[in-house]
C-alpha cells in the first residue's frame, strides 16, 4: 500500500471511531480544535434560501412570547399564562363576530357585490374600534405583564426586542431602501456599530445580518413617527388583523352564512322571504351569542318555516330530512 493510500485509511478509520482524532475529548468537552460556544440568540427572524423574511403564522408577539415561556429550564406557568392570553385574543375575537354582527354582514355585502375598497374602509374602522394602541402588536401588553411575573422583567423586555426586530425586518422588507432613506442619517453609525458586533457572530448570524432588516435599529424603525414608516407599519398590521378576523369569522359564523346559503339553493325564497330569514339568523346569533341549545336552535327553524309558504315548507321539510337521513 503506498503511503498516501495509507494516509486516506488512517482518515478513514478515524472518522469511523466512536471518539474522534480531533472533536470532543474522551470527557464529552470541547475539542482541541472547537471554537468557543455561542448561544444564538432567542430571534423571530429568519430568512430562507432565496432572502426573503420567513413570515409568521401566529402574531409575533405571541411568537416571541411562546419562544421565551418554553426554552429549557423555566417556570412552566410561564407557558400557560402566555396561553391564558391567547385564548382571551381568540375568544374577544370571536365575540367580536357576534358585537358587531351588523357590520360584519354589511362587510360581507360589500366584498360579494365587488366593493371591495368600502368593505376595507369598513374593516378598518371596526379595527379601531377593537384593538387599543399599539395595534401592530395588541397582544404585547398582556403578554409582557405574564412573562415578568412568571420569568422577570428582563424577559418581558426581551419580547418587546424581539417583536420590534421582527417588526423592522418586515418594514425593511416591504420598503426596501426606503426605509433607510426616510430614516436619513441616523442610520450610518448604527450599521458601522453593528458590523464590528457581528464579526465574532456564528455564519448563520452572519448571514441574516446581510439581510435589510438587520441593518436598521429596531427601535428606531419602530419609534419612527416618519408618516411613509407608519403608514406602511399600519397597513401590515391592518392585515394581520384581517387575518384574524378570516379565522374568527370561519370559527364563529361561517356554518350560519352555509346555513343561509343552503336555505335559499333549496327553498328559492322570495326576496321579501330571504330578507326575513335572514334577519331570524341574525336575531339568533346576537340572542345565543355562538352558544345555542338545541331548543334555541329549533325555534330558530320554526320561526323560518313560519316565514314560509306551502310550497317552500315542503322544501326546507326535504332539506331537514336530507341532513337527518343523507342519500
Amino acid at each position: 500500500m503506498s503511503n498516501r493510500s495509507k494516509l486516506v485509511a488512517i482518515a478513514l478509520a478515524s472518522m469511523a471511531c466512536a471518539t474522534p482524532l480531533f472533536g470532543q475529548d474522551s470527557e464529552g468537552g470541547a475539542g482541541l480544535l472547537s471554537g468557543p460556544t455561542v448561544e444564538s440568540p432567542l430571534t423571530l427572524v429568519r430568512y430562507g434560501l432565496d432572502g426573503r423574511l420567513e413570515r409568521l403564522e401566529s402574531r409575533p408577539e405571541l411568537a416571541a412570547a411562546e419562544m421565551l415561556a418554553s426554552r429549557g429550564g423555566v417556570d412552566p406557568s410561564a407557558a400557560e399564562r402566555v396561553r391564558a392570553v391567547a385564548r382571551q385574543r381568540t375568544d374577544a375575537l370571536r365575540m367580536l363576530m357576534v358585537d358587531e354582527l351588523d357590520a360584519i354582514a354589511t362587510i360581507s355585502e360589500l366584498t360579494v357585490a365587488g366593493e371591495e375598497d368600502a368593505a376595507r374602509d369598513a374593516l378598518r374602522e371596526l379595527w379601531h374600534r377593537f384593538d387599543s394602541e399599539p395595534r401592530y402588536a395588541p397582544m404585547l401588553e398582556g403578554l409582557a405583564q405574564s412573562l415578568a411575573e412568571t420569568l422577570g422583567e428582563a424577559d418581558a423586555q426581551k419580547l418587546q426586542s424581539m417583536v420590534d426586530a421582527y417588526w423592522a425586518a418586515l418594514l425593511a422588507e416591504r420598503m426596501g431602501e426606503r426605509l433607510q432613506r426616510r430614516l436619513g442619517g441616523q442610520v450610518g453609525d448604527q450599521m458601522a456599530d453593528q458590523m464590528e458586533e457581528q464579526a465574532d457572530s456564528p455564519m448563520d448570524d452572519r448571514m441574516a445580518a446581510g439581510m435589510p432588516g438587520a441593518r436598521l435599529d429596531a427601535g428606531l424603525v419602530m419609534g419612527s413617527d416618519d408618516p411613509v414608516i407608519a403608514a406602511t407599519r399600519d397597513r401590515i398590521a391592518f392585515q394581520m388583523f384581517q387575518r384574524e378576523v378570516r379565522y374568527a369569522y370561519d370559527q364563529s359564523l361561517a356554518r350560519y352564512r352555509e346555513l343561509l346559503e343552503s336555505i335559499d339553493t333549496s327553498i328559492e325564497p322570495t326576496d321579501a322571504q330571504r330578507a326575513a330569514i335572514r334577519q331570524i339568523v341574525l336575531d339568533h346569533i346576537k340572542a345565543t351569542r355562538l352558544e345555542a341549545t338545541p331548543a334555541q336552535r329549533r325555534e330558530a327553524m320554526v320561526a323560518i318555516y313560519r316565514e314560509l309558504d306551502d310550497a317552500r315548507r315542503e322544501r326546507l321539510y326535504a332539506l331537514l330530512l336530507r341532513q337527518v337521513v343523507p342519500d
